[in-house]
């Protein structure tokens, strides 16, 4: 028996002509509404991470200096790995989801608050660096 949300459709059922990037599986239980909550999930990390390249490059080409390139740099930076982590969180929920199973992102998680907190600390290293050149 195939693992739960995985089963092909029956050969009785007529099956449309999809692009090779679908994978049609059965909607049993919730398996539907998990992977569209999973897809909801990645875009939401998605824009996030977009929304820091967007703020890296500007801060980049607006802020005068260096303190300009190493905020947008860390910008930049953090929205590339971003976009990897939700990328492979998204795979890696999916593939959870098809074999019935779920498995809790406490790695993940500690990685993307890790690299927050030296934003955040690389932010007020700026903030400093610019009041100080300003004084």
């Amino acid at each position: 028996s195939a693992p739960r949300g995985d089963a092909p459709l029956s050969d009785s059922r007529q099956q449309p002509t999809l692009p090779r990037m679908v994978s049609i599986v059965t909607n049993d239980g919730s398996t539907a509404r998990d992977h569209l909550a999973n897809e909801r999930t990645f875009l939401a990390w998605l824009r996030t991470a977009i929304s820091l390249l967007a703020l890296g490059l500007a801060l980049a080409k607006l802020a005068p200096g260096p303190t300009g390139m190493f905020g947008g740099g860390l910008l930049i930076s953090f929205g590339s790995i971003l976009l990897a982590h939700a990328g492979w969180r998204y795979f890696a929920v999916m593939m959870s989801i098809r074999r019935g199973e779920f498995a809790i992102n406490t790695g993940g998680v500690a990685v993307v608050l890790f690299i927050a907190g030296t934003v955040a600390l690389g932010c007020i290293a700026i903030m400093f660096m610019v009041l100080k050149d300003g004084a």
